[in-house]
């Protein structure tokens, strides 16, 4: 039991704290402190969510460097905020940075929507930040310690897969998920689509074992 380790999670654009629920309550019965940040993620760009999320984080919550080590756990989206939240607070013990089916390099997805002027609406801007070769996305250069990557391989049955010629998950391919710098070994490959890998057991059981081994 993790009595004094704290998760952070950080949910998908468009999305809510709800879909990691699951996630949350299976963290929570192992003893981890869960902190499930909702946050407005169709409403402002990267860096200004990367501020809403710090701030939620700081004023909910007691300080980072009371707990024994402060962990990340992040969806799509959520998993570049955790790549840069790991980075920013370096003065508490920092455990493990989760990402789960992140475009590190960009969405080639996000850049065929954003085409669209009612999907522009409904994403907002953060939906431009994440297109590949945007200015946010080349200025990730840099990885937490302990970044780990949950990548899906199922691209089946789902909304957008058919789009895609390499393996993807229904939303991001795989080549897309990969950041620079990420070695072979950080990568933990599941069939599982980008939304069903929040409800899967195996995903659920590979995060739980990443922080125990931690």
């Amino acid at each position: 039991m993790k009595n004094n380790e704290v998760v952070i999670l950080l949910h998908g654009l468009g999305l809510s704290s709800y879909t990691l629920l699951y996630i949350e309550h299976s963290l929570a019965a192992m003893g981890y402190k869960t902190v499930n940040v909702d946050y407005p993620s169709r409403g402002y760009c990267v860096t200004d969510l990367f501020d809403i999320v710090t701030t939620k984080i700081t004023q909910e919550n007691k300080s980072f460097n009371e707990y024994d080590k402060v962990h990340f756990v992040g969806h799509s989206l959520g998993g570049i905020l955790a790549r840069m939240l790991a980075l920013e607070y370096v003065g508490f013990n920092l455990g493990m940075c989760i990402a789960l089916g992140s475009p590190n390099q960009g969405s080639s997805l996000a850049n065929r929507l954003s085409s669209c002027r009612l999907i522009r609406g409904h994403f907002g801007p953060a939906l431009f930040d994440i297109c590949p070769k945007s200015e946010f996305i080349n200025s990730l250069d840099s990885l937490p310690k302990r970044y780990k990557l949950i990548a899906g391989t199922r691209s089946k049955f789902t909304f957008f897969g058919w789009w895609f010629k390499d393996i993807n998950d229904g939303t991001v391919m795989l080549k897309e998920m990969i950041p620079n710098g990420l070695s072979e070994g950080s990568i933990y490959y599941f069939d599982v689509s980008h939304s069903s890998m929040l409800f899967n057991r195996e995903v659920k059981d590979k995060i739980i074992e990443l922080l125990e081994c931690d």
